[in-house]
């Protein structure tokens, strides 16, 4: 690597091609200021164009602005080398951008446990993928359980935000990190997921069968049992949330009263669509049943 001297240094910045590479770099990887891509272009171009030159070397090219002679080099030369060093930075980022694409695809698809949903299972707002990511974001401690910074960049990314890397960060070492780390760890990695969703789906089955058990006592009124009803809906409130909107397979006209089914669910109204519900968490019951088996 060369260390430019005042004279060199100011030379080079004050030269045409060097304003103009710095530019573009600036446009096409946007930049928060002109500075910061002047100082990767020519932090990239000393250390990489120009590592196994002296400081006279590069000056005795610097001044000699004669016609290329098929032998010396000349200023001509390094200038165009500010050009490739542009291209090269470019490339890299371009390279950084792929990795990280591949490395964030392979966290959604390959070290998520795939579930596929049953035809005849009600249509749920979020797309498979979606859940899987969820999942994924939900359990990061336990996946990463170590890597504070690789679990927040893991974050960012999986909702869509820009991370903003310390300075000794190198993000392609990290994305390499996270890649290795997570094809060592699938095995723990599918343990951890597929509980999380057993547990989920176990906790969904007990709190159907706690209410359809109080549906189908023997010798209660009506109003005692949505009145019992009424209780454990309280209690699980975002989990019958939920329920009330799959019900119907999508077919909102099926339950058009959630809220007040919802927060009221004792009262007696709406009873055909009540009807339709407990006949939905039968079907439920069922498709739960069969997949924990």
């Amino acid at each position: 690597m060369v260390m430019l001297d005042m004279e060199m240094l100011m030379a080079v910045r004050n030269e045409r091609n060097f304003k103009t590479q710095s530019h573009r770099l600036y446009n096409e990887l946007n930049y928060s200021s002109l500075k910061d891509a002047e100082q990767d272009l020519l932090h990239y171009f000393c250390n990489n164009k120009l590592k196994k030159m002296t400081l006279n070397e590069f000056r005795k090219i610097w001044n000699n602005t004669n016609e290329y002679d098929g032998e010396h080099k000349n200023r001509k030369y390094l200038l165009y080398q500010l050009t490739y060093s542009r291209q090269d930075i470019l490339r890299k980022r371009q390279k950084e951008k792929d990795q990280k694409h591949e490395t964030i695809e392979s966290l959604k698809f390959n070290y998520v446990p795939t579930y596929t949903v049953d035809e005849q299972e009600p249509k749920e707002e979020k797309s498979p993928l979606e859940r899987q990511k969820d999942l994924v974001l939900a359990n990061l401690w336990l996946l990463f359980p170590r890597a504070k910074a690789q679990k927040a960049y893991i974050e960012a990314t999986l909702n869509g935000k820009d991370f903003k890397f310390a300075r000794t960060v190198n993000e392609s070492i990290m994305l390499k990190q996270i890649s290795d780390y997570s094809n060592k760890h699938r095995k723990d990695f599918d343990k951890v997921l597929n509980r999380e969703l057993s547990n989920k789906d176990k906790k969904l089955l007990s709190f159907i069968n706690t209410f359809l058990a109080i549906e189908d006592a023997e010798n209660v009124t009506l109003f005692q049992k949505q009145g019992k009803q009424a209780e454990i809906v309280s209690q699980h409130k975002s989990l019958f949330e939920d329920l009330i909107g799959l019900c119907g397979e999508g077919k909102s006209h099926y339950i058009t009263h959630q809220v007040a089914l919802l927060n009221h669910w004792e009262n007696i109204e709406y009873q055909e669509e009540k009807g339709y519900m407990i006949d939905y968490l039968r079907i439920k019951k069922e498709q739960l049943e069969k997949k924990l088996n």
